[in-house]
């Protein structure tokens, strides 16, 4: 912020409003007044699909923040009172559980002979894709 002096000897505050937004967010998600939204998470577990749900979360008004930080430094109070809004998880729990496989999707099988170079490879992949879920909405196929 900048001070700056007018020709009438007042002195009239100024400052980059992207600046002044960014500093009131970083106090805001401190003070924990400000909080991501979380994604659903799909778990697999004996390869039954378990969904934790998504949290909605919180955000300041940026448009709020430079209006009322303006009113609050021209007046004695101080005190500026910004609005809120919630922010949507990108996948939501009725999303996760409308996308939940119903029946198995996949198989693939190969053969390999015991003791060939790539027998721990393939293992190694089977072993990390084993259960993983990948939603219908977010495959490239």
């Amino acid at each position: 912020m900048v001070l700056a002096p007018g020709a009438d000897g007042t002195i009239t505050p100024r400052a980059d409003d992207k600046k002044l937004r960014a500093v009131v967010h970083e106090a805001a998600t401190a003070a924990k007044l400000e909080v991501a939204a979380k994604d659903a998470v799909v778990t697999f577990k004996a390869r039954k699909p378990t969904v934790t749900p998504s949290v909605v979360g919180t955000a300041l008004d940026d448009a709020s923040i430079s209006a009322a930080v303006w009113q609050a430094i021209s007046t004695s109070q101080r005190t500026a009172t910004v609005t809120t809004k919630e922010v949507q998880p990108e996948f939501t729990t009725d999303v996760a559980k409308k996308t939940l496989p119903k029946e198995k999707i996949s198989t693939f099988t190969t053969r390999y002979e015991a003791g060939a170079p790539r027998v721990h490879n393939i293992r190694l992949a089977a072993s990390i894709i084993n259960g993983t879920y990948v939603p219908r909405a977010s495959s490239s196929a």
